[in-house]
């Protein structure tokens, strides 16, 4: 089928000799199109050292977006161009930002170095092979892109939208690795920069007892010569945020990016923590734009750099969710971290061998289904329909690998960490015990692959 495209497309080149292209494998993403393809004319002509004009048939891969796709579509490019490639590989983004293409090799010529005509089936085996080659290189991000899966999607996703919002909050279920998220995000994007983890990353973990001076600045004791002084002292934020100013102002827009995590934003009184920072939120009050900022306590100015971004995560069912502060909740964008979306967690541990990576996937599928869900009965007699936000993710279930040499690692799995946080949840529930009891058949059934 393939070859005959090729000869159609040949043929169109001999009558026409202008413009002409052929797709093939195309995929459609709601309506998002993506393809390879295979075309001549427009910029692919060119002359030889003799003067003569020789065609070329490129191989390509095409990604074009609809009206309702035009985000993937970004995440897409920038999965494509963090993969390694040499100089035989171009990410060609059009100018209309609704499609992008990449370009494979130097084109296949059509006719030799004096203009004669080459064989069709040799034209057609080096096709065939750019084809295989470009393949190669691009599958397995496409198939990732496709299913929705895998770690190297889930960055690019979160990445777009903190580079457009500066702020993100992943939301989600305990577990589902929206800190593990986060950091790896953090180091990918560092390292694609040439940058340093330990410069350009900083994290904290807040709690109800931090506080401004803890994150901005305040005044702290300092014994001089046997007596106890009070001197201002920046905060872990400001001193942070302080250093990416400082390279902004050196390197220029194309500087680094700094990225602060803030693990459990909203376990702090956040107006308490932020104070007169929180205006500093606004994009149009990030420096350079904004060069004056805000005055601090100490009289000293204090300003934003466009090249330092905030990734924080919150737990869905802390009950301090429900007193963040909405001028706040205004300032940052919100991405939830689905259970489902924190697979990646159990395929990227290496210590988990493939065959008990497939049972674990299964085991989480099954749980959540009757946890969240307002339809399935469990054993006949229950509705948990806790909710999603209540679901496993995957970060409970790489606990596995630390009983990986026992007998039984699955029973310590459930004993140590699942019927812990399940019973939790079920506290004050009239049948927590028969249904914990039904949720440890659910397990072993998944677990042994005898589910009906």
């Amino acid at each position: 089928m393939l070859e005959g495209k090729l000869q159609k497309l040949l043929q169109k080149h001999r009558v026409r000799g202008t413009y002409g292209y052929v797709q093939v494998e195309n995929k459609y993403i709601n309506d998002m199109n993506l393809h390879y393809e295979f075309i001549f004319g427009g910029n692919n002509r060119c002359k030889n050292n003799k003067g003569i004009e020789i065609n070329h048939i490129y191989t390509e891969f095409h990604a074009e977006d609809g009206r309702n796709s035009r985000s993937k579509l970004e995440h897409l490019c920038r999965m494509i161009e963090a993969l390694p490639h040499d100089d035989s590989i171009q990410v060609v983004k059009k100018t209309s930002g609704k499609n992008f293409d990449v370009k494979y090799g130097q084109g296949v010529p059509l006719v030799d170095e004096n203009g004669a005509e080459r064989a069709e089936s040799d034209i057609i085996d080096e096709l065939k092979q750019q084809l295989a080659e470009l393949k190669a290189f691009m599958d397995e991000t496409l198939n990732a892109f496709v299913s929705g899966t895998g770690l190297e999607y889930a960055l690019a996703e979160k990445r777009s939208l903190l580079e457009s919002s500066k702020q993100l909050i992943l939301t989600g279920a305990p577990g589902t690795g929206k800190t593990f998220t986060a950091k790896q995000l953090a180091k990918k994007w560092i390292a694609e920069t040439n940058g340093s983890f330990a410069e350009n990353f900083c994290q904290v973990q807040f709690h109800p007892g931090y506080d401004y001076s803890d994150f901005i600045i305040g005044l702290k004791p300092e014994l001089f010569e046997g007596n106890v002084t009070f001197k201002w002292k920046d905060g872990l934020f400001k001193a942070f945020a302080d250093k990416a100013k400082k390279v902004r102002e050196t390197d220029g827009e194309n500087c680094k990016p700094y990225i602060f995590l803030i693990d459990e934003i909203n376990r702090a009184d956040l107006s308490r923590v932020f104070g007169e920072v929180f205006s500093l939120l606004e994009e149009d009050y990030r420096y350079p734009e904004n060069e004056t900022g805000i005055i601090l306590p100490d009289g000293s100015s204090f300003v934003l750099p466009d090249n330092l971004y905030i990734i924080a995560t919150m737990n869905d069912i802390d009950r301090s969710v429900e007193s963040m502060d909405f001028a706040l909740r205004r300032r940052f964008s919100f991405l939830e971290v689905k259970a489902e979306d924190s697979v990646c967690i159990i395929e990227e541990n290496t210590k988990i061998s493939d065959g008990n990576k497939a049972k674990l996937k299964n085991v989480m599928a099954e749980l959540n289904k009757y946890i969240g869900s307002k339809n399935e009965l469990l054993d006949n007699r229950y509705h948990l329909d806790l909710g999603d936000e209540y679901a496993l993710g995957g970060a409970y279930f790489v606990h596995f690998a630390k009983y990986a040499d026992e007998e039984q690692p699955q029973e310590m799995l459930w004993g140590n960490h699942l019927h812990i946080i399940l019973n939790e949840y079920l506290r004050g529930h009239r049948g927590r015990h028969a249904i914990l009891t039904c949720l440890k058949n659910v397990f072993d059934s998944a677990w042994n692959g005898s589910l009906q």
